[in-house]
């Protein structure tokens, strides 16, 4: 029998690029620190049922709203709207049966409950939006992140074979780039199979070269491997601040990747 899972959430991520994303910012410009709040407030009330919010009645849900951030009715209403049309939530099940959540929403989720060892196909319910092959992604980084408590299980392995440690280290890096290329073009085909841009195709869109895409493949690596997801927002904007900081310095902007690797950042700082 399948163990019970625990749905709510006590906590959940949260990007440091959060207020340089454009639709953030364009929110704040629209509706002030009432649309950050608003937008928080909501987070947390999806994140604490589990990854849906389920409304029963919109009035009701506008009026606990307007009371809770002292603003208007018809000012929630349009800030719930913006939200909507921003995909910052999913309008379709807003709209239709007063429920809601965002893909975005969803994969932190399903990160999460990987932490407490529960698998996508134990996590996924009704109002469900990932895609299979976000799901196989996400199963991937949660296969991923098992291995290395192995060797803190079986301390005494990795202890009285040292040598075969530093193999597996140096194949580990020799294999990187192969690996890197590789990810790339699984990328491209599942990107291509489920109709949305690939990360690949994201860089090859910015037009993003060595050393800088190397670097950003190693990121994302780094952020997969913890638990983290990257979305196809969260690297339009990561490769947008990389120019505007460094220009045209690609040295720099591939030490900024590598750096944040090092450091364990899952932003460029």
């Amino acid at each position: 029998m399948a163990r019970p899972v625990k749905k709510g959430l006590s906590y959940f991520p949260f990007e440091t690029g959060f207020f340089q994303t454009e639709r953030v910012q364009m929110l704040q410009a629209r509706f002030g620190a009432d649309g950050i709040t608003l937008y928080i407030y909501l987070l947390c009330k999806v994140y604490g049922e589990g990854y849906y919010l389920e409304i029963e009645d919109k009035e009701d849900f506008y009026f606990i709203l307007a009371s809770a951030l002292h603003c208007t009715q018809n000012k929630v209403r349009q800030m719930v709207r913006y939200l909507l049309k921003r995909s910052m939530f999913d309008a379709h099940l807003f709209d239709t049966v007063n429920v809601l959540t965002a893909a975005e929403i969803q994969e932190q989720y399903v990160c999460a409950m990987r932490r407490r060892k529960h698998t996508v196909a134990e996590v996924r319910g009704k109002h469900w939006l990932l895609t299979d092959e976000q799901e196989r992604e996400l199963e991937t980084f949660y296969n991923s992140t098992i291995s290395p408590n192995y060797s803190e299980k079986n301390p005494s392995k990795s202890q009285n074979n040292p040598d075969k440690s530093e193999n597996n280290a140096l194949k580990e890096k020799k294999g990187k780039e192969k690996r890197g290329n590789e990810t790339e073009e699984e990328g491209r085909k599942e990107g291509k199979r489920a109709g949305r841009e690939s990360y690949a195709e994201i860089m090859d869109g910015f037009g993003v070269k060595e050393p800088v895409k190397g670097g950003l493949w190693e990121f994302i690596r780094h952020c997969q491997l913890n638990g983290r997801t990257v979305t196809n927002e969260k690297l339009k904007n990561l490769i947008v601040r990389l120019d505007m900081e460094y220009r045209t310095d690609e040295g720099k902007k591939a030490a900024a990747l590598k750096t944040a690797v090092a450091k364990g950042y899952f932003d460029v700082k």
